[in-house]
């Protein structure tokens, strides 16, 4: 932008998703750019048919020549996506044609430019300007005497006439209004408008006719009786409603959401409601932190403080002379892990300053103990583990499907978050849960044998390179274990043991746990028995009902007090 300047598709750039701009500028831009040029070759097509006047026919076979020529397989890394998207590449392009030629326009304008001053300067996004400047694809002339200004969209519609949000509505697009006061002096009464081409029900290859209904594919106003310039100045401070389920940059996206960035706000929403906590610990809390030997099983309801507990237990358990290295903490998130582990960091430093970060206790995620136990006994398993990511994942199974291609599927849009990288995941996912038959009997789709052959291939992959998943550390880790001698070793390292949020442990959770356990029985649980979150991947509250019959000497202590709701709540 200079001396305060600004094109349309600068303002469309300044409202749109700023980590989609971000993202789409890192990495290798040569394919995406080359299909860019390349769609900008079929609409010059598109205006040269129509200020030629040429039939469908004459557009139909110079669409098929720049396709051979242009369109390239190097674009794809699969055959059957290079197939997929042609069809439909070429579809679209011939079917907003043939809708062009169909109009019945007396003679029409291509590559107009506009330029629009503004009386006072405006600013969108922190940039303030004073001449917008763009360009109309086509100014058409209807044989009734209207006039339409028209840009190309190569996306589905954004806009829709029964929008509830302003921001999404026509009147308060930015492109149609400024095509509106880019031509109104020229062109009195011009109507704006945007031919995407893409239609809003369209199914990958399979296309509806153009326009099939209003506001399929174009967006249209002649925002009569309006005041385009306040329109304007509100439609600058909207901002494009984010499509994250169909953005290629979601994973890559949410992965700096996991960490606090400095100055950035708490991801937490603030609990308006919770009291303070009681000055004193009321008898069940007392008599679950100073607990020592043999087993406890603690039921609390939900703001009883059971995190807050154990917490102190360690604490005590190091006060009573226990190593920090003896204790052994397990939770399910990263997030709960590292929480604790700030917790007693705080309590540490402020007991013996500096020199206490440096004792901590064991604190883990169940799939972390399970990696560590794994990565420190190569020799008992017969190799070295590594954790393969889901980009790890995602990436293999790629690599897969090159040799095991599957019948009946879209490669379209092959990445994106609901393309057939993903799916294959979920799918792989589910026949490792619930076995091949099962698959087999559920899946709807054409080839099931397809997937459950690449699913076979990616699984012999995966072992030859050594991998192993979140999931298959706690399996694997229990597989270590049922060697006697080895449980029993890290049960005399990890002589107390905590488990937060036991409601939610799995079948494998549980046997691993039980299994350090097993000699000192210095196993303290803690849940809610009526709340099971984890259910999905296997977790029940079935362990925490039963855990007596694993360990009949258990205390069993009930936290029924709640100090984070209002007293009104039942």
């Amino acid at each position: 932008m200079k001396n305060g300047h600004i094109t349309v598709k600068m303002l469309q750039q300044l409202r749109e998703c700023p980590e989609k701009i971000t993202y789409g500028t890192l990495g290798k831009p040569d394919i995406p750019s080359q299909k860019s040029a390349f769609r900008l070759s079929c609409f010059r097509l598109l205006k040269n048919s129509l200020l030629r006047q040429k039939s469908a026919k004459d557009l139909q076979e110079s669409l098929t020549e720049l396709f051979q020529r242009e369109y390239k397989k190097d674009w794809f890394d699969f055959e059957q996506a290079y197939e997929q998207e042609l069809k439909k590449d070429y579809g679209e392009i011939l079917r907003l044609g043939e809708h062009l030629l169909s109009l019945g326009i007396s003679r029409c304008i291509a590559d107009a430019p506009y330029l629009i001053e503004l009386h006072t300067p405006a600013i969108c996004c922190g940039t303030e300007f004073s001449t917008v400047s763009g360009t109309a694809d086509l100014i058409l002339f209807h044989q009734d005497g209207s006039r339409e200004a028209i840009c190309f969209c190569a996306s589905r519609p954004k806009y829709s006439y029964a929008a509830r949000t302003d921001g999404s509505r026509p009147e308060y697009s930015i492109e149609l209004l400024a095509l509106k006061m880019g031509f109104e002096q020229r062109y009195p009464g011009i109507k704006a408008s945007l031919y995407y081409l893409k239609h809003k029900d369209d199914r990958g290859s399979s296309l509806e006719p153009y326009e099939s209904r209003r506001g399929k594919n174009i967006i249209s106003s002649d925002f009569n009786g309006m005041d385009t310039i306040t329109l304007f100045s509100r439609a600058l401070s909207f901002h494009t409603e984010r499509e994250c389920g169909t953005c290629r940059y979601e994973s890559t996206c949410r992965l700096p959401t996991l960490w606090k960035k400095p100055g950035q706000a708490s991801l937490e929403m603030p609990r308006e409601n919770r009291q303070q906590k009681p000055a004193a610990y009321t008898p069940a809390q007392r008599e679950v932190i100073h607990h020592k030997d043999g087993p406890m099983n603690c039921i609390a309801v939900p703001g009883a403080g059971k995190t807050t507990c154990l917490v102190n237990r360690m604490l005590y358990l190091m006060d009573e002379g226990v190593a920090p290295e003896h204790i052994l903490f397990v939770t399910f998130t990263q997030k709960a892990a590292r929480e604790i582990q700030e917790r007693v960091k705080k309590e540490l430093k402020r007991k013996f300053g500096a020199y206490g970060n440096k004792n901590l206790p064991n604190i883990h995620t169940f799939n972390g103990l399970g990696y560590q136990i794994l990565k420190e006994n190569p020799v008992i398993l017969g190799r070295r583990v590594k954790l393969a990511s889901q980009i790890d994942r995602l990436r293999l199974i790629r690599e897969i499907l090159k040799k095991f291609p599957i019948q009946g599927v879209s490669y379209s849009g092959i990445y994106l978050p609901h393309g057939l990288i993903h799916s294959l995941e979920r799918h792989f996912e589910r026949i490792a849960a619930s076995g091949e038959d099962n698959f087999r009997a559920s899946y709807k789709g054409k080839d099931a044998e397809g997937i459950l052959n690449a699913y076979r291939a990616y699984q012999e992959e995966f072992r030859k390179r050594e991998l192993v998943t979140y999931d298959m550390q706690v399996s694997l880790c229990n597989q270590l274990l049922e060697d006697p001698e080895l449980a029993e070793a890290y049960s005399r390292i990890f002589r107390y043991i905590m488990v937060d949020e036991f409601q939610d442990v799995s079948e494998d959770n549980a046997r691993m746990v039980y299994t350090l356990a097993k000699y000192h029985s210095n196993l303290v649980v803690v849940g809610d028995d009526d709340q099971s979150i984890y259910s999905f991947r296997g977790g029940s509250n079935y362990h925490m009902l039963h855990f007596s019959e694993n360990f009949p000497s258990a205390k069993t202590v009930m936290m029924e007090d709640n100090f984070r709701s209002d007293a009104g709540i039942a």
